[in-house]
């Protein structure tokens, strides 16, 4: 067995039958693999002979075309280098120009709006808040619609209920904003709920800063100036807060115009779910 391990073949073949670790079949494996191994050998040696004499003739040969022959060479690798850069060029395609466009197009829109909602004139900026309300308003009453109809389709499924019966809910679902609004609307108006009467006219001193987090909220009459002075028909004024800066106030109608912010929200937004909801009761209808 060392014998083997070590590739002494003759000693292994010489050792006693009853010593040898391997029988005679596997050392004759063994002896022809050591024999293919001296051919490959010298078969790798006659090659590299050969190639080392076809080399020496080529350099010869070109021994009095050295100039030439680097011209070539020189022509061949910038010809290459003129293909890799084209082929090195990236190709624009049309998901990459849609990608472009919409990424500078929301970047214009947003920047565009930003100086629509300062602008120098009041009516713009106010037109301009107006807008962006009202498509808040509308993309927030396609996102809750959309939600709640899609677990009232569920629901509607899972029981198997015919077309008939699926339309009908259709209808009660938008029936239901409808109710909804009404009732959210004499609630915030005083119609419903309210057991003493409000004067909706009376004017009272507001915050007039929009920068600031207490914006349109009422603040004391005695901490205004124009009070202190006794200037009754003063409409703007300033005020003195708790940190000691100087805060622009106005005089509004306070409770006139909190309820008629709160119910044109709460309106708008249930109008248009209301809206949405009555296309779909129409489409199961027609389905």
């Amino acid at each position: 067995l060392l014998a083997v391990a070590a590739g002494d073949l003759q000693e292994a073949a010489a050792a006693p039958k009853e010593f040898r670790a391997y029988p005679e079949s596997i050392l004759g494996l063994a002896e022809e693999a050591e024999l293919a191994a001296e051919e490959d050998a010298e078969g790798i040696e006659a090659t590299e002979g050969a190639e080392g004499a076809e080399g020496a003739e080529f350099a010869e040969g070109l021994g009095g075309e050295g100039e030439f022959f680097e011209g070539g060479v020189e022509g061949e690798l910038g010809a290459e280098g003129e293909e890799g850069g084209e082929e090195g060029e990236e190709e624009f395609g049309i998901v990459d120009i849609d990608a472009a466009c919409m990424l500078l197009g929301g970047v214009t829109f947003v920047t565009t709006l930003f100086q629509i909602v300062n602008w120098d004139d009041d009516d713009v900026r106010r037109y301009a808040w107006k807008v962006v309300s009202n498509t808040v308003s509308i993309f927030l009453a396609v996102l809750f619609f959309r939600g709640n109809n899609a677990v009232l389709v569920d629901f509607c499924r899972s029981y198997a209920m015919a077309e008939a019966k699926v339309a009908v809910v259709q209808f009660l679902h938008c029936s239901i904003y409808v109710a909804v609004m009404f009732t959210s609307v004499a609630y915030l108006t005083g119609v419903v709920g309210e057991s003493q009467p409000i004067n909706l006219s009376e004017e009272t001193w507001t915050i007039a800063d929009a920068m600031l987090v207490d914006f349109e909220n009422q603040v004391p009459a005695q901490t205004v100036r124009a009070v202190i002075r006794g200037e009754k028909a003063a409409k703007k004024s300033i005020m003195i807060d708790k940190y000691g800066l100087e805060v622009a106030v106005a005089k509004k109608q306070y409770e006139l115009e909190r309820r008629t912010r709160a119910c044109e929200a709460s309106s708008t937004l249930l109008a248009h779910m209301a809206g949405f909801a009555a296309i779909a009761a129409g489409g199961s209808m027609q389905h």
